[in-house]
């Protein structure tokens, strides 16, 4: 009998230990990924609400469920753009997302298309609750011969789609900064909208380029582009004529010597190896490498979270577990 007993405890004991472990996972596993923001005051908030901010979200006809996916975590409790009890207020009044076509969204061609993405737009009052202005179409119009993708090497429509945006002067006058976000790029935390913001506002100097190192380039040595790139998901400030026009240089040598290369890769090879090392010395400090956003293989979004407190982005096109994480 008293090894019953002893049998029956150890066997308890276990259980106990077991449904701790659980329960401790579980409680990890939902801990809070809400951003805060360490900025107060009425001038910070004069700042905010003067500085404008586009989000650029570049698409093509074939991105429609990559865009829903992507929609799907602005509805999700866990990575809500804005949150109420954020302790400013929630509206975002010069923030406005751009659905950025590479062809005409007009066209009747793509009619079926923007009716799917209109209906999202309509079902997405978690993004609507936080700006002003409405989500807005921008058309690149380009061609089937410049809207040609084959890989990282052949990468013509997405450069072109990326050159058109500094090649816009009623864009660039609108804009003071915008971010480059694709729609393999995932916010991983609620209050995303301030993060970004917060991560355009607070800097040293002005920068022209802020976003995360490749990641997913392998672990060698950092010694070559491909691995130490900044990658295109990124904010960019347009208010400054001699980044516009550098890279109105870069796109004009690319013509020169029919480079095809993705425009991340080749843009850092462009202004570290190819422009005069002088210049290049002393406009590096224009690019801040910065983890608000990482650029990864496949992921896990709750444990980036968690690692990674001051990440609010991750650009992977394989998340792990996703629907689980968002609730869906």
């Amino acid at each position: 009998r008293e090894r019953t007993v002893n049998r029956t405890c150890k066997i308890l004991f276990v259980v106990v230990i077991l449904l701790g472990t659980v329960y401790l996972l579980n409680a990890i596993f939902w801990m809070p990924t809400r951003y805060s923001s360490p900025l107060h005051g009425s001038l910070v908030g004069d700042v905010r609400d003067t500085t404008r901010i586009g989000i650029v979200i570049p698409f093509i006809d074939r991105d429609l469920s990559r865009l829903r996916r992507q929609f799907s975590t602005w509805k999700s409790q866990r990575t809500l753009p804005c949150t109420d009890d954020d302790h400013m207020r929630t509206k975002f009044p010069n923030i406005t997302v751009i659905l950025y076509f590479s062809r005409d969204i007009e066209d009747e061609e793509y009619a079926e298309l923007k009716m799917a993405l209109d209906e999202e737009i309509r079902g997405m009052s978690s993004i609507q609750k936080c700006l002003v202005k409405p989500v807005i179409y921008v058309s690149a119009k380009l061609t089937d011969e410049e809207d040609g993708y084959l890989d990282a090497t052949t990468a013509n429509g997405p450069n072109n789609l990326w050159h058109g945006l500094f090649e816009n002067k009623a864009f660039i006058d609108h804009y003071d900064y915008v971010f480059v976000m694709e729609s393999d790029v995932l916010p991983i935390r609620s209050n995303w909208l301030r993060c970004l913001q917060d991560n355009i506002l607070l800097s040293a100097h002005r920068y022209w380029m802020k976003g995360t190192i490749c990641l997913s380039c392998g672990n060698n040595a950092i010694n070559t582009v491909a691995e130490y790139h900044m990658n295109g998901n990124a904010i960019y400030y347009l208010q400054d004529q001699e980044f516009i026009d550098l890279i109105g240089a870069y796109r004009d040598y690319n013509n020169d010597i029919n480079y095809t290369w993705a425009y991340d890769y080749g843009f850092h090879s462009y202004r570290t190896a190819t422009i005069d090392g002088k210049y290049a010395r002393q406009i590096f400090h224009k690019w801040v490498y910065s983890n608000f956003i990482l650029n990864l293989p496949g992921y896990v979004p709750q444990m980036v979270a968690l690692e990674n407190p001051e990440t609010c982005f991750v650009h992977s096109k394989y998340p792990i577990d996703l629907q689980y994480w968002i609730g869906m």
